[in-house]
Formats: structure tokens, sequence, C-alpha cells
């Protein structure tokens, strides 16, 4: 199957240029691995590869993260099963943290990389989307008597990132505290590397953690998909007004 980003419209139309993101061949190197979309389009570049590379170093870019799924657990027990289940320790892991860890196969090979992001009502996996599926298969079994529920959230989150030293302003600007949350996490000025957040931008619940993958501040977002075009659309918005 094709896994469509929910603003790939925008990027046809903007003529950017498309790369496939391909699923992993299994380990014999035949067929695609069970589970894996067979094709997920992402931006390769708008065409001014210079004026990108600008962008992230001096303002901020944002993103188009078609190519990352989430699984999200919850339940009382869920980080006592996952911390059984995955390589990092989560025993003492307080919400609005995230952890990254390895979910391994029987064989004891890397069957997921992932972005721990702990909420208050629940926990999200962040990981590459063909692992996915394959990942909610592996650790369902495990869940016997435990208060646990896990599921591919995948179709129902997108994933976008902001990467540069403008990043936190910008989603400052567009942001506020979700009405009537319980907690929304540190504030946008306290949220250091490997903390998150939940905010409402466009009228969307929205989870932010910190990453700085690029060198420069790196903001990553979690958006419900059937909100995505609006998110991304008020962020390029807020951006061109404040260039």
């Amino acid at each position: 199957m094709t896994r469509r980003s929910p603003i790939l419209r925008l990027h046809q139309e903007a003529e950017a240029s498309l790369r496939d993101y391909a699923a992993p061949f299994s380990d014999d190197g035949g067929e695609p691995r069970e589970g894996a979309s067979a094709r997920v389009d992402v931006v390769e570049s708008y065409g001014e590869l210079e004026l990108e590379y600008a962008a992230l170093r001096k303002s901020v870019a944002l993103f188009d993260m078609p190519q990352r799924g989430i699984i999200e657990v919850t339940g009382l027990d869920r980080l006592e099963f996952l911390n059984r289940m995955v390589t990092q320790d989560l025993k003492d892991m307080p919400p609005f943290s995230v952890r990254r860890s390895f979910w391994l196969n029987k064989k004891g090979r890397i069957e997921a990389d992932l972005r721990i992001v702990d909420l208050p009502d629940r926990t999200l996996l962040e990981l590459d989307v063909h692992a996915a599926p394959r990942t909610v298969k592996g650790l369902a079994p495990y869940i016997v008597t435990e208060n646990v529920n896990i599921r591919d959230a995948t179709d129902q989150l997108h994933r976008f990132s902001l990467h540069g030293p403008t990043g936190l302003w910008l989603l400052a600007g567009v942001s506020m505290t979700p009405m009537g949350a319980m907690a929304s996490g540190p504030g946008l000025e306290e949220l250091a590397p490997g903390r998150a957040m939940v905010v409402s931008i466009a009228e969307a619940e929205c989870v932010v953690y910190r990453e700085d993958l690029a060198g420069e501040m790196g903001l990553e977002l979690i958006v419900p998909a059937d909100k995505a075009l609006a998110v991304w659309q008020m962020l390029i918005e807020a951006g061109h007004a404040r260039a």
C-alpha cells in the first residue's frame, strides 16, 4: 500500500522533488518486510538547497515527516510493561519526558529504534513508519493480565519537524495551552532536550518534544492527521509573516 502525507497535494503544487522512502527488505534480501508500507513519498527538495540550508541555520525550516510512525500505548501498567520490553530503563520516567530505546526481536536484533514520549494519559512510541506494524504485532502477545492497550496510530497522527534557531519563537507565536487540559508539561521556554509538552495549534492538540538533530534547536511535532493541513498552513503563514 502507499502512505500519503495529508499535505502531499501542497508539495506537488509547489513542484517539490519527491523521493520514495522505500520499505526495508527482509533479512534474506527478498520481499519487503512484513507489514511495511510499499511506498511513502517524502520531499527531497523544493529546488533551492542553498536557501533551505540557510533557513535551517539562520531561521527555521519546516519538514513534513510521513516516513515516521506513531504507536499509542495506554493503560495504568503501560510504563511497567514497556520497561520489560525495551532496552531503556523506564521505571523512573516522569510525564512529559522523552527517552530513546530499541525494541528487539527474539534473536536480539533491532526491530525498531524508538523515541518514547510519556504523557499523563498515554505513552507514544515514535518510530520508522515501516517498523510500526511489526512492533505492534511483536509487543501485543506479551500483554497478559496487564492494564495495557497498544495500537498503531500512524493513520491518525502525523509528524512535522521544526529545525533552526528561531523555531521556538515561531511555535510560541502560533500555539497556546489546550483548553481544559489538566497538564500541558513545561512551558516553551523550559523545553529542554528530552522534554515534551502539549500545545494547541490551529485548534488541534499537538505534542511537541525537543530533539536537536541538525545542530540547531529541533522541535518534533505529533499532530492529528485530520488537522495536519491546518497546522502546516498556520506555521508557514506565521513564518512568512515574521521573516
